[in-house]
């Protein structure tokens, strides 16, 4: 009933190294705050840290509150390296899941990295407070472990407050000759999926607000998919396919 411990130094949190995981059968190191009477998941406050492979849910607070810079949420084999900068060595996941197939052939999958942050009191993620430039990639943020079922936050999936440089970006193989991309799935969350106030130069590339990961079925997010709102400014939304976001059945 104690809530965790400030992130206060460079750490990285890696549910995929826990003896017997395997990203086979879609199962991650669910950290449950349904015990607490208040507080977040995490608080991120030293930065340049890693929280990936976990599932994060049921706090009374945000899953995740990040109020330092240079961190990484989620991701696709990506670490940080001696001088605490985020690296994407080889080894990156190119073989998706057997499941979840569209009619054009490609798959949309969390690779094993990401998290999953539903259910929470507050914000899935709150990026807030001059927490510059972070990175979120490859996360379920207000569905089930599937990406398909609502299993929302009561506020926005994603908060950035205050803060400039973040970016939410879907991940691709490196050769580029791969079809498979990871997106953040941020859907069925009680407010926005995504709410950017006052903060400028946000990236948004490769993201599903309001559909699920199989990118057909809706899980709407009860407002807006996307609301930028305040002084933000230089908010980029998408790029070349298969980098453009999906915003659909939101309320």
């Amino acid at each position: 009933n104690i809530p965790l411990p400030a992130i206060r130094d460079k750490l990285i949190i890696d549910g995929t190294t826990v003896v017997g995981f395997d990203e086979n059968i879609r199962r991650l190191v669910t950290i449950d705050g349904s015990a607490l009477q208040a507080g977040n998941g995490f608080l991120m406050i030293g930065g340049h840290s890693v929280i990936q492979g976990l599932e994060i849910v049921n706090f009374p607070g945000n899953g995740i509150l990040v109020n330092s810079s240079h961190n990484l949420i989620g991701g696709d084999k990506i670490g940080v390296d001696p001088n605490g900068n985020l690296n994407n060595p080889t080894g990156r996941i190119t073989f998706p899941l057997p499941f979840m197939e569209n009619p054009a052939g490609h798959i949309f999958v969390r690779p094993p990295e990401g998290n999953v942050i539903s259910g929470n009191g507050g914000d899935g993620v709150r990026i807030a407070n001059g927490a510059n430039n972070n990175l979120l990639e490859g996360n379920f943020i207000g569905t089930d472990i599937n990406g398909t079922t609502d299993f929302g936050n009561a506020g926005n999936g994603v908060s950035i407050l205050n803060s400039k440089q973040n970016q939410l970006l879907g991940t691709v193989p490196p050769d580029g000759n791969n079809p498979f991309v990871f997106y953040n799935v941020i859907s069925g969350n009680d407010k926005n999926g995504l709410e950017i106030r006052n903060s400028n130069n946000t990236t948004v590339y490769a993201g599903f607000f309001g559909l699920g990961a199989d990118d057909f079925t809706a899980v709407g997010n009860t407002l807006n998919g996307i609301l930028v709102t305040g002084s933000s400014a230089d908010t980029k939304l998408g790029g070349n396919i298969p980098l453009g976001n999906v915003c659909a059945g939101n309320g």
